[in-house]
């Protein structure tokens, strides 16, 4: 899922947001999602977020956000949301007023092959 930088009319600034097709392409700034910065994408993932009424969601990705940053750093922090983001958010990414299916595109959640093929089941 690819995000740009558009500019509706009405708003003071242009803002990323997914492109889809309510996205006109004269309202495309940027199409250089590396420019996101890591504000851009938590305000981003928590606006869609209130937007499906995933109400739960709403702000967490700000928490998520801060973690990153005290824990990585602001470049890597943002590469982690970037991805996050084009998975459609935390609500997106676990099927939450969404079709996305980040667990199939992440390959986890298959007994015994989670992250690296090697994850073994203890019962």
């Amino acid at each position: 899922m690819d995000i740009v930088q558009v500019f509706y009319e009405g708003d003071d600034a242009p803002i990323w947001d997914y492109l889809d097709s309510w996205v006109e392409k004269e309202e495309i700034v940027s199409r250089d999602e590396s420019r996101a910065t890591l504000e851009d994408l938590v305000w981003l993932c928590d606006r869609k977020a209130e937007a499906v009424n995933a109400h739960d969601f709403c702000g967490i990705h700000r928490l998520l956000g801060a973690v990153l940053y005290q824990q990585q750093g602001r470049e890597a922090a943002t590469k982690t949301m970037l991805r996050i983001t084009k998975l459609g958010g935390l609500h997106g990414m676990g099927g939450v007023c969404s079709d996305g299916d980040a667990y199939t595109i992440l390959g986890v959640g298959e007994p015994g092959k989670d992250w690296d093929g090697s994850y073994q089941i203890a019962y």
